[in-house]
């Protein structure tokens, strides 16, 4: 089996980020709490401006990302196995309940039990790379790799076809 295409990787602006971040719906949030990390995939709707984004998820008070106040992270990612091109974001910032009315366009969360705490991650932070196989020039495939005697039988044989 050949070797794939080597990948090429850019950094995306922050607009970018931003611009791939409202064509999304669901992340992966995360907190640290006293056992370390916890990671868990949301729903959540990008709102308000460059200069001052904030990431709106629902969930339950219950839950640990309800009952959290403090630094967080989302990552959200855009993968295609086939074509070898990906998309990957990390936004960070304060993640804390909202208080007051929450009239607030959210997001539809996939679970909808009991889904009413209205969270927002100010984001002070949005970086973001993008990941796309390149061609390599330099080799042929195999099946291009004809030998004299293949290029014989193909003459011999009137299909003409020739390497270029």
């Amino acid at each position: 089996m050949p070797n794939p295409d080597p990948i090429s990787t850019a950094e995306m602006t922050p607009w970018e980020c931003y611009d791939f971040l409202e064509t999304q719906h669901v992340g992966r949030i995360c907190i640290v709490d006293d056992a370390g990390p916890f990671v868990v995939p949301m729903s959540f709707r990008i709102l308000g401006s460059e200069a001052h984004p904030i990431v709106v998820i629902k969930t339950s008070a219950e839950t640990k990302v309800g009952r959290y106040a403090g630094r967080a992270a989302l990552e959200v990612d855009e993968i295609d196995e086939e074509t070898r091109r990906a998309r990957s974001v990390l936004a960070r910032g304060t993640l804390h309940a909202m208080r007051g009315p929450q009239d607030l366009p959210g997001p539809q969360p996939w679970v909808t039990d009991d889904r009413d705490r209205c969270m927002i991650l100010q984001v002070d932070e949005v970086t973001g790379r993008r990941f796309v196989a390149r061609r390599r020039h330099d080799e042929l495939p195999l099946n291009w790799q004809a030998t004299d005697a293949s290029r014989d039988n193909d003459d011999e044989r009137g299909s003409g076809a020739k390497a270029k």
